[in-house]
């Protein structure tokens, strides 16, 4: 895709479209017709995704535990990314060319098995300070990221044998969510938009790479670390219902004993 953008355009091609789709063709290449279309009747739409959505009427073939796994991981990555999209996972995209969209692609991806949700995210960054800069200068605003994307319904998709995700992988499609939450959406998000032209970015990626993995570590030792304290205070709370220990006995006795004076002073006065 960088490629392609790179490429000088002449004035009748200057709205290029660029994207990616299924290698092994899950998606029909039919449905580029429609995606085009999009395009052409939808003049703000800057990027159209494919969505599987199993309505009736469309041939959508998905195994199920794929289909959960995929519709809990689309919702963390909504949830991340702050947008509702419905399919961030199809691997039909298609693009309108920009300068932005180069920018967002100049860096390398963490995770190659979820680099479109990364993209989205860089987009949705990059979006969101342009759209600042524009109302602290009082120009005209864009339209936010949101309303800029168009997710198509697929007529047609199919599970191919020998395309699973394994246990690594999935292991890794999760590290990688965290790894786009820090560095794009959180208080602490760092990414910011340079386009490639040496080496240095390379060696500047790989670094930003390590901190991101060292942020990881320290995030899952907090985890444990409060996991911990939790599992024995609640031990502790729970080993003094019904204990016979010198404390709590002595604990006990005192409240018996406070019971008793108070009972015998009554019956003084009731003398």
């Amino acid at each position: 895709m960088l490629h392609a953008l790179s490429m000088k355009q002449n004035e009748s091609n200057k709205h290029q479209i660029i994207g990616f789709w299924d290698g092994d063709l899950a998606t029909p290449l039919s449905t580029l017709n429609i995606f085009m279309d999009v395009f052409v009747q939808r003049k703000q739409v800057e990027m159209v995704f494919g969505s599987r959505v199993a309505l009736l009427g469309r041939d959508i073939q998905r195994h199920a535990s794929r289909h959960y796994l995929g519709r809990i991981f689309a919702t963390l990555a909504s949830l991340l990314l702050r947008l509702r999209v419905y399919d961030t996972q199809c691997g039909a995209k298609l693009f309108r060319s920009s300068k932005n969209l180069k920018q967002a692609l100049s860096e390398k991806f963490e995770n190659s098995w979820i680099f479109d949700v990364e993209l989205i995210a860089r987009l949705q960054l990059q979006r969101e300070r342009i759209r600042a800069a524009q109302k602290e200068s009082k120009q005209p605003v864009l339209l936010p990221l949101s309303s800029t994307i168009f997710e198509s319904p697929l007529d047609s998709w199919r599970d191919i044998s020998g395309s699973k995700l394994s246990l690594k992988h999935k292991t890794s499609a999760l590290y990688g969510l965290f790894h786009i939450w820090r560095r794009y959406t959180s208080p602490w998000k760092d990414w910011h938009p340079t386009l490639v032209d040496d080496d240095d970015d390379d060696d500047s990626a790989a670094a930003n790479g390590n901190d991101s993995k060292l942020y990881f570590l320290v995030f899952l030792l907090l985890v444990f670390l409060v996991t911990f304290v939790c599992a024995w205070l609640m031990k502790q709370f729970l080993s003094c219902v019904g204990c016979q220990c010198t404390l709590c006995s002595s604990r006990g006795s005192v409240k018996l004993e406070a019971v008793i004076v108070a009972e015998g002073d009554e019956r003084k006065k009731k003398e």
